[in-house]
């Protein structure tokens, strides 16, 4: 191994006090040219030994050849044996893909490569960092400068932790609006439910005490009305003492379904019986459809009627008079699929991805005339996926909405 001032001496010798010169003996200089031919190229060894980069000269070994100060100052202390006569010995566990690059690069010469990084002894807590660049100078030469970029690697560590810390920041920020959303959300559910609870209570409760003043006889006819008026709205308050129980126990975890070989089109009747009269006060026409064929199936009855409930009741409620409800049921691809569709109010498109959310209700005029409480679609939802269901909605502002429920089932 030489520095790159001792390379200098393998020339033509000129005599005492002149070092020599690398020349072709076939080249006639004269005595002039010589001298400036060795003062250029002492000038240009001594500015590439004091240069603030590393160059090393090796062969396709890895031996080394020439080197200079700054390249032993940053190589020496890697080296086990204090020596740096083999660039590829010396980086075999630090950097074993510079021997493979070299003996990869088919042409003569060339770039090899510029994009190895190699990390050096650093005091605790610090990082020293040198980027190499392997130029081969010929079949047998090859030319690797270092490049201390530590501070530059420092530069993009501290920018990428900032991309980092910013992103953090807005998922942060987006974190503290959902649960924003959510309290309010949970909040507007509060008063809705109390509404809920108090309109059909006050009804039953006046009623009630109505028939127990004695002013209306037991066999005029209002009395009947009367009695059949609170057991509707004692109804209503079940269902949704229901809503509020099933809701609590899917989001525990203790929900259990009960599966039974049933016929789904009677099932879909018997809502669509149950929901009669809040068609007929809505004006409202329904109709179901489904294939005179379709076989009985495996699927949990109780759940399957709470879904098609929710749906139909919903569908009902945002048709105006003289609009039309369909529930069709089919069977594609060994799943049980039933959509009902309505011609009421739709939805934007920019509340369609919100529609199922726990004690969402889309806010504005539009709905602000409508009753509920927001746990219908979410239960809704929650039902159908603890099934292994899949429901989705498709609707058109002022044309209507359809939603696509499907259960993968067995025939029954």
């Amino acid at each position: 191994m030489q520095t790159f001032e001792q390379g200098v001496d393998q020339g033509v010798d000129k005599g005492p006090g002149h070092p020599s010169v690398p020349v072709d003996v076939g080249l006639q200089l004269s005595s002039d040219a010589l001298e400036e031919l060795v003062r250029e190229h002492q000038a240009l060894l001594a500015f590439v030994n004091a240069a603030p980069v590393g160059v090393v000269q090796i062969n396709t070994r890895g031996e080394v050849q020439m080197i200079n100060a700054y390249s032993a100052m940053m190589l020496m202390p890697i080296s086990r044996s204090g020596m740096l006569d083999n660039l590829f010995e010396l980086l075999a566990d630090a950097l074993p893909v510079l021997q493979h690059n070299i003996a990869a690069y088919a042409p003569a010469h060339g770039l090899v490569c510029d994009h190895l990084r190699l990390e050096l002894p650093a005091p605790a807590g610090q990082r020293k960092v040198a980027a190499l660049r392997v130029i081969r100078m010929d079949r047998e030469r090859v030319m690797v400068v270092i490049t201390d970029v530590t501070d530059q690697v420092l530069a993009e560590q501290a920018t990428l932790a900032a991309k980092e810390a910013e992103h953090k920041m807005r998922e942060l920020d987006a974190e503290n609006q959902r649960l924003l959303e959510v309290s309010r959300l949970k909040n507007q559910f509060v008063g809705n439910l109390s509404h809920e609870l108090r309109t059909p209570l006050t009804s039953i409760l006046g009623y009630a005490d109505l028939l127990a003043s004695g002013r209306v006889a037991p066999e005029a006819k209002s009395f009947k009305d009367a009695l059949l008026l609170i057991g509707k709205q004692g109804r209503l308050l079940l269902q949704l003492i229901n809503d509020l129980l099933d809701m609590s126990a899917m989001q525990s975890d203790k929900f259990e379904f009960h599966v039974a070989s049933c016929m789904p089109v009677d099932l879909v009747s018997e809502m669509v019986q149950t929901l009669h009269d809040n068609a007929v006060q809505q004006g409202v026409s329904v109709e179901v459809i489904a294939p005179s064929n379709l076989p009985l199936c495996q699927l949990d009855p109780k759940r399957f009627k709470q879904v098609t409930y929710n749906l139909l009741s919903n569908a009902i409620k945002f048709t105006p008079e003289g609009g039309q409800v369909s529930l069709t049921l089919s069977l594609q691809d060994k799943q049980l699929v039933l959509e009902v569709s309505d011609t009421g109010i739709g939805m934007a498109p920019e509340h369609l991805e919100d529609i199922f959310m726990d004690f969402h209700q889309i806010d504005g005029s539009r709905t602000r005339g409508y009753e509920g409480t927001g746990l219908g679609l979410a239960l809704t939802h929650r039902l159908v996926k603890a099934q292994g269901g899949h429901i989705s909605v498709s609707s058109v502002q002022g044309q209507g909405s359809t939603f696509r429920v499907s259960w993968p089932i067995s025939p029954g």
